[in-house]
């Protein structure tokens, strides 16, 4: 999921200017992980619709904040476990040649539009908590 907050930049500059870089990175951390909770748990109950075993939502992961291209910083949600959901969380999202309309289809854009906003203010709130 990517969102732009307006007035993040600004805000970033106060944290980096007021505490230094490692405050400023440890606040955009917090913030992630923040906004990734709140995501994973809207997933987990968009999820529930179509649970089966439970495996989908048992092997949901997020990432520790990590850099892509040298400036942005990033969560990643993504799936890992024993029952190998990795390789099948597709089919659910999009259909199959069999099953072209799964219970599950769509899942995951539902839970990107619906949390687009409460996450935007979930970082917003996040970070100017810590200035």
């Amino acid at each position: 999921m990517s969102a732009e907050i307006k007035g993040t930049r600004s805000m970033l500059e106060k944290i980096r200017a007021k505490y230094g870089e490692t405050k400023m990175l440890k606040a955009q951390d917090r913030a992630l992980r923040r906004g990734a909770q709140y995501f994973t748990s809207v997933m987990k109950e968009e999820f529930e619709v179509f649970r089966d075993t439970g495996a989908t939502i048992d092997e949901m992961t997020t990432t520790e904040p990590y850099f892509i291209h040298g400036q942005v910083r990033i969560i990643k949600v993504y799936w890992s476990g024993s029952k190998s959901r990795q390789s099948i969380i597709h089919i659910n999202e999009y259909g199959s040649v069999k099953n072209t309309n799964p219970r599950g289809r769509g899942a995951i854009a539902r839970t990107m539009y619906r949390t687009e906003e409460p996450y935007k203010d979930i970082i917003r709130e996040s970070l100017r908590g810590d200035l």
